[in-house]
């Protein structure tokens, strides 16, 4: 009895004991032998920040097979993380996927299992590296699109690029600006799908700018500020004729050169295109009047105008004096000259106002006719004058007087020698001044009255020229008989 259960007790120990082992076999796991090699590669060298690429680890043994399948495979990384950390190898290959984080810099991927090596090579071959954001770029390229801002400032886009050492542009990268003028929109911006970072700079003066990624630095890119557009107008003749062509000067500042546009200012205008340099154009306006020339210059997103004015002058104007004298009386010859402008050859026709009139015919110059009114009161002249299908007209206004009507009395028509006699000038409307004489000979009294007494016996006469204001005159006289008698008074 006591035999039998020895022997059991001796069967249950041996399969506990095999169980045990069976349970520490599973939990330990398969790794590679000494003297194995492990080999690691990685689907690209390169990677934008939160990035990511496959890296495969191939593990063989001494003789250069690929370990048991199962061997564990440990993955680390310097930047970043490995998704997986542990693969098992099938065929001998283990991958894993490397999944860059937010951080530029250079991660070193290893890859262990058991005692093999990566060799006697540097770096060993279990060690592959991935340079991540700046830490790929082998240059920065700097542009600015436009080059230069207008002379009162302006907006440009700065265009950053990395480039890895075969000189692709790299995606994801950030890049930093800087500028010694002006303002940024930001001072770093990441590369975007074309391999581009942008941002804005708003200046005023010439900015130095530049673009870092990593340790990489872009040449200095100068921002600049264009010349002032500028333009000086002169146009010849000043005062044209219409259908006659006029030149117009355009000068353009130095140093600039833009597109101009000339609008003449009846309705047409002329693109120049690019003026760099002193340039003529003539235009012809085909009716008189003032125009305004208007030059617009567009160049760098800047503009500028500038205008000049022109006075066309009618073919067929025509100047006209006034006529003369200015107040006439009915019956005085009235004198009009009619000058054309220089060069021009018109037909003039006169109306005297008073419903006559008189075709001067073609008119080269000055060109004199007269005319007397019959009536007075209150004439509009007119002039009309037409060359090529242009019409002039000019007017004046001709006030012809009523004659000035004076009469003269004496005090005494028969006085005796010396004695004194008192004649008075009426007139018909205020007289400005008087002027007398008797028997011809002018005396200096100037007023409506003269006091004379006369030594000589006889007929004696007295007149008197009234003016008016206006320089019109009137003549009136009065005849006295002086008697032989003696001279009740002293005689002068």
């Amino acid at each position: 009895m006591i035999k039998r259960m020895s022997i059991r007790f001796r069967l249950g120990a041996l399969v506990a004991l095999a169980v045990l082992l069976t349970a520490g076999c599973e939990q330990v796991p398969l790794l590679a032998p000494s003297a194995s090699t492990i080999s690691v590669a990685a689907s690209t060298s390169t990677l934008a920040i939160g990035g990511s690429t496959e890296v495969t680890a191939f593990v063989s043994e001494s003789s250069g097979t690929p370990v048991q399948n199962g061997t564990l495979v440990r993955f680390t990384t310097t930047l970043g993380r490995v998704e997986p950390v542990e693969v098992e190898t099938r065929g001998g290959v283990a991958t894993t996927t490397f999944v860059a984080g937010n951080a530029s810099g250079i991660a070193e991927i290893r890859a262990t299992s058991g005692g093999a090596t990566g060799g006697e090579g540097t770096p060993p071959a279990n060690v592959v590296s991935i340079r991540v954001g700046a830490a790929a770029a082998g240059s920065v390229v700097l542009t600015a699109s436009p080059s230069r801002v207008p002379p009162s400032g302006g907006t440009v886009t700065l265009i950053g690029s990395a480039l890895d050492a075969s000189g692709n542009r790299l995606v994801g990268v950030p890049i930093t600006f800087s500028a010694d003028a002006g303002t940024l929109s930001a001072t770093v911006a990441v590369t975007e799908a074309n391999g581009e970072a942008r941002v804005s700079l708003t200046t005023n003066r010439e900015a130095r700018v530049t673009a870092q990624a990593g340790d990489k630095t872009s040449p200095v890119f100068t921002v600049g500020v264009n010349v002032a557009t500028s333009l000086t107008l002169a146009i010849t003749p000043t005062t044209p004729l219409a259908g006659t062509p006029v030149t117009l000067n355009i000068r353009p500042g130095t140093g600039t050169a833009a597109r101009v546009v000339i609008n003449w200012g009846d309705g047409r205008s002329d693109d120049l295109g690019v003026v760099a340099a002193e340039r003529n154009i003539t235009h012809v306006y085909q009716a008189s009047g003032s125009y305004t020339v208007t030059a617009t210059a567009t160049g760098d997103g800047d503009t500028f105008a500038t205008s000049t004015t022109v006075t066309v002058l009618s073919a067929a104007a025509v100047t006209v004096s006034d006529p003369a004298p200015a107040n006439p009386q009915p019956g005085t010859a009235v004198v009009l000259t009619v000058t054309p402008t220089a060069g021009t050859t018109p037909r003039v026709v006169v109306a005297w106002g008073d419903g006559t009139e008189e075709d001067l015919g073609v008119v080269t110059g000055p060109r004199s006719v007269t005319h007397s009114y019959q009536v007075a009161g209150n004439y509009l002249l007119t002039v009309t004058s037409t060359s090529g299908g242009d019409t002039f007209s000019a007017t004046k206004v001709v006030i012809v007087r009523s004659p000035v009507v004076v009469t003269v009395a004496a005090s005494k028509a028969d006085p005796d020698r010396c004695e004194a006699v008192t004649f008075t000038a009426t007139p018909s409307e205020p007289i400005s001044f008087y002027r007398w004489t008797v028997d011809g000979q002018a005396v200096s009294e100037s007023s409506n009255t003269l006091t004379r007494s006369f030594t000589t016996q006889g007929t004696k006469i007295v007149a008197v020229t009234a003016t008016t204001s206006d320089g019109r005159t009137g003549i009136g006289q009065a005849q006295v008989i002086v008697k032989n008698t003696p001279p009740t008074a002293a005689c002068p």
